[in-house]
C-alpha cells in the first residue's frame, strides 16, 4: 500500500523556505538544540482538532492502514484518548443507562482521572483468576466475568478493559465484544501497548476483534516520538463525529508538530516495512526467550514483543535484577518485586538481544524467593463517589495512618500508573501495605465528604 506524508512534506517545505518566523514557538527555528521542524498551527499546517487539510489527509492514511472507520492523532499520548473515550461513552449512552463504566482493576490512572472529570462511577469486573496475582498489573478476565459484571450493573454504559496489560497479557476481546454487543453496550479498549498488533501475521488489533473504540500509544511500540498516539473507531456514526471536540476539551490547544510529523512518517513504515519487521523481531525474541528459560523463569506473555523476566526464580527481586541489568548497560521498562518488563521493537538490534541473553547467562543463581500476593483487594463498595471524593476537603497523612480513611486521590504505583487505591475508596490494610511496599509513605485522604 502506497501512502504519502503530507505533514512531513509541509514542515520540510516550511523549513526550506527560510521564512522569518513571527509566530510561536519562541525559538524561531534558530536554536541549534531544538528542531527547526517545531512549528505551530500556521496557515497551511491545518488544525489538529478541526482537521481539513494535511492532518486530515494523514489521519485518513492511518485509518486505512489500521483498517478502522476513523483514526485520529493525539500528541498527548493515550491519556488524552482515554479521557476522550470516557467522555464519549457517557455522553452517548442510552436512556436507561447511567454514568457507570465497568472495568477490571488494572486500569491506568488516566481512566480513573477521566471518571473524576466526567463524574463517572466504576463497577469492578472481578475474576477468580485474580485472587492469586502477585502484580497490580494483572487482571485476567473472561467474557463470563464481563457478563456477570453486566448482570450486577445492568445500567452500565460501557465496558473498559486494558489489553495488552503491562505484563503482556492479552484479553479475549472477540469474546468480550460479543457479550457487550448482546447487551447493547460499547467495548472500550486501552490498547496503549498494542499499536503494532494490527501488523502482526494475524491482525489482533482490538478494532479488528470487535472493540468499538480504542487507543494506541504509538510511541510505545512504533517509531513515533513520545506522546504520539491514536484513537480508533469501529464505525463513523456513534462516537467518531464527536471525538475531535472532546479531544479539544481535554487537550492542549498547542499540539506538537514534531509529534504529528512522526505519526505521519510512521504511516510510511507501517505501509512498507512493519509487517516483515515485526515478524523478524518476533522470531528473534522467541529464540532469545528459549535461551533465557534455560537459566531463569520468564512470565509467559501473549504479547510477542515483550519479555517479562521472573528473577525470583534465581533469588533476585525484580528491582535487584533491574539494577544488575543497568550495570550491564541494559535499561528495562519496568521492574517490581517479582518482574522485570522488557519492551522490544523492530528497532532493537541483534546486539541488544545478545547483550540481554549474556547478562542472564552470567547471573549466579541463589535460593528462589517465595511468591506472595500483591494485587490490590477490591473493597466491597465506594464509600464516596469518585468525583465527590476528589473535590472534598482533604489532608495528607502517613500511609500507615490512612487505614479506614477515604482516599481523595488515585493513589498509584509509578510506573506503571495503576492505582492501588482509587479515589473514593476506603483504604484497607492490605492495600495500605502494598503502597508502603512500593515506597508510597503518604496519601491524600478525605477530611469530610459531606
Amino acid at each position: 500500500m502506497q501512502v504519502n506524508t503530507p505533514i512531513k512534506d509541509f514542515v520540510q517545505g516550511y523549513i526550506n523556505s527560510e521564512i522569518s518566523r513571527f509566530h510561536m514557538p519562541a525559538h524561531k527555528g534558530n536554536n541549534g538544540r531544538i528542531s527547526t521542524g517545531d512549528i505551530t498551527e500556521i496557515k497551511g499546517a491545518d488544525f489538529l482538532y478541526s482537521a481539513s487539510g494535511i492532518i486530515d489527509e494523514s489521519e485518513h492514511n492511518a485509518s486505512r492502514l489500521f483498517g478502522t472507520a476513523e483514526t485520529f492523532y493525539s500528541t498527548e499520548g493515550s491519556s488524552l484518548c482515554i479521557k476522550t473515550m470516557v467522555y464519549l461513552a457517557v455522553t452517548h449512552k442510552n436512556k436507561n443507562q447511567k454514568n457507570l463504566l465497568l472495568a477490571p482493576r488494572n486500569i491506568h490512572r488516566s481512566f480513573a482521572d477521566a471518571c473524576i472529570l466526567c463524574d463517572v462511577d466504576i463497577g469492578w469486573i472481578d475474576s477468580a483468576d485474580n485472587n492469586n496475582n502477585n502484580s497490580i498489573c494483572l487482571s485476567k478476565i473472561s467474557k463470563h466475568d464481563v457478563e456477570k459484571a453486566i448482570k450486577n450493573f445492568p445500567d452500565a454504559c460501557g465496558v473498559y478493559i486494558t489489553s495488552p496489560d503491562y505484563l503482556g497479557n492479552i484479553t479475549d476481546i472477540a469474546g468480550i465484544s460479543e457479550i457487550c454487543h448482546k447487551h447493547n453496550i460499547p467495548l472500550i479498549v486501552d490498547n496503549a501497548h498494542g499499536a503494532y498488533l494490527a501488523f502482526t501475521e494475524k491482525n489482533i488489533h482490538p478494532i479488528a476483534l470487535g472493540a468499538d473504540m480504542c487507543c494506541d500509544s504509538a510511541h510505545k511500540t512504533l517509531p513515533v516520538l513520545t506522546g504520539g498516539a491514536y484513537i480508533h473507531f469501529a464505525d463513523n456514526n456513534r462516537f467518531a463525529p464527536f471525538a475531535k471536540s472532546a479531544m479539544a476539551m481535554f487537550g492542549s490547544s498547542s499540539p506538537s508538530y514534531l509529534i504529528l510529523e512522526s505519526l505521519d512518517e510512521c504511516n510510511k513504515f507501517l505501509a512498507e516495512n512493519a509487517r516483515q519487521a515485526i515478524v523478524n523481531i518476533s522470531d528473534k525474541i522467541a529464540q532469545i526467550k528459549a535461551e533465557i528459560k534455560k537459566h531463569m523463569q520468564i512470565f509467559e506473555t501473549d504479547e510477542p514483543l515483550k519479555i517479562v523476566l521472573a528473577p525470583n526464580s534465581i533469588g533476585f527481586t525484580g528491582e535487584q535484577f533491574a539494577d544488575y541489568l543497568r550495570e550491564k548497560k541494559i535499561e528495562c521498562e519496568y521492574a517490581d518485586y517479582f518482574h522485570v518488563v522488557l519492551m522490544i521493537s523492530s528497532f532493537n538490534t541483534q546486539k541488544d538481544l545478545e547483550k540481554l541473553k549474556q547478562a542472564v547467562v552470567e547471573t549466579k543463581p541463589k535460593s528462589p524467593i517465595k511468591s506472595e500476593i500483591l494485587a490490590p483487594e477490591i473493597p466491597s463498595k465506594l464509600l464516596c463517589g469518585i468525583r465527590k471524593a476528589a473535590f472534598s476537603p482533604s489532608e495528607i497523612v502517613p500511609t500507615v495512618q490512612s487505614i479506614g480513611r477515604i482516599s481523595a486521590e488515585n493513589t498509584l504505583v509509578c510506573c506503571p500508573c495503576i492505582p492501588v487505591v482509587v479515589c473514593g475508596e476506603k483504604i484497607i490494610q492490605k492495600n495500605a501495605e502494598i503502597l508502603i511496599k512500593n515506597k508510597i509513605d503518604k496519601v491524600k485522604v478525605v477530611i469530610s465528604a459531606d
